[in-house]
């Protein structure tokens, strides 16, 4: 399996980009579709993480820090923090 797929769609006269990052934890296989808009002079990586939104933005040091809402950040478990660390490290990756 390949671990990062970026596929570009046109969409109301910009392009579209999703990417799909493929993760392996604890045995289990994982596939997290990503979609990279760009904001301002910036860009953030939207994806769906166990049914939380988590946004990917570039740091002052060109790191991605993960950030998600308070309600999502109440019921994040560990493997979902495992999970957030590695989409983060594909992501940084590309």
């Amino acid at each position: 399996m390949t671990e990062i797929a970026i596929c570009e769609y046109a969409r109301r006269g910009q392009i579209l980009h999703l990417i799909n990052c493929y993760v392996s934890n604890l045995g289990m296989e994982y596939s997290f579709e990503a979609r990279l808009a760009t904001v301002g002079y910036t860009h953030k990586f939207f994806v769906q993480i166990n049914g939380m939104e988590v946004i990917y933005e570039p740091d002052e040091e060109r790191n991605y820090r993960a950030i998600l809402n308070e309600a999502d950040l109440a019921k994040v478990n560990d493997m979902d923090r495992e999970l957030i660390k590695m989409v983060g490290d594909k992501i940084q990756a590309i």
